[in-house]
């Protein structure tokens, strides 16, 4: 399928998704995140054919309201389930949780609703691939967050586009 899917997310800086990237590597073969797809999805709002302009509005006008300080993330293991490989978090990422649920109630108040998940798991999907179940920790990958971002993920064309940065202020 071809379209558009916007995402609010949280990404490693270079140096970061680099050394996540090789990461990932190692637990191929499949199909690898390259370093500029690497993130946290904090929200989705579904999949469109043609691209969502009066969406992409709602979510820039909620997401422009939020403040909150910089926060850093911490991942130390690898989750594996038959068809991808993740980074997770053994420690609860608080903070990435209290700006994920200002968004949420921002988006609301905008009307731009995101796709409910029964449960935020944050985590950097690595590779997709076939494969058993495994965990297995790794050396802690930790960086500072200092800014999210509205994506259009372009639905079978492996490309991010990036549409809007917010700073953490």
């Amino acid at each position: 399928m071809s379209g558009h899917r916007l995402l609010l997310v949280v990404r490693p800086p270079p140096e970061a998704a680099a050394y996540i990237h090789d990461i990932g590597r190692k637990f191929g073969p499949g199909y690898a995140m390259s370093p500029d797809r690497l993130h946290i999805t904090l929200a989705l709002f579904g999949d469109h054919l043609a691209f969502p302009r009066a969406q992409a509005e709602r979510i820039i006008a909620a997401a422009d309201s939020i403040a909150i300080p910089p926060f850093r993330v911490a991942f130390d293991f690898a989750l594996a389930t038959a068809t991808s490989v993740a980074l997770r978090a053994s420690e609860p990422l608080i903070r990435l949780d209290s700006l994920r649920n200002r968004l949420q109630i921002a988006l609301a108040g905008a009307r731009a609703a995101m796709r409910m998940q029964q449960r935020f798991v944050p985590h950097i999907t690595l590779l997709h691939r076939r494969g058993p179940v495994f965990l297995q920790p790794i050396d802690m990958v930790s960086w500072q967050v200092r800014e999210f971002f509205l994506v259009d993920s372009r639905l079978g064309a492996g490309v991010h586009q990036l549409l809007a940065r917010w700073p953490l202020k």
